[in-house]
C-alpha cells in the first residue's frame, strides 16, 4: 500500500467517526453550552484541531 493510500484510508476512517459523532450531537439537542462543548470535543477528538474548535 503506498503512502497516499494509508493517508486516504486513515482520513476516511476520521472522517467516518467525525460524522458519525456530529449525526449523534445533531440528534434532537437544544443548541446550549453543552452542546458546544460536545462539539468542540468532537473536532479535537477528529484531530481538526484547536484553532478551528474554537
Amino acid at each position: 500500500m503506498s503512502f497516499f493510500q494509508k493517508l486516504k484510508a486513515g482520513l476516511s476512517k476520521t472522517k467516518e467517526g467525525m460524522l458519525k459523532n456530529l449525526d449523534g450531537l445533531f440528534g434532537g439537542h437544544k443548541i446550549e453550552e453543552e452542546f458546544y462543548e460536545e462539539l468542540e470535543e468532537i473536532l479535537i477528538m477528529s484531530d481538526v484541531g484547536a484553532s478551528v474548535s474554537d
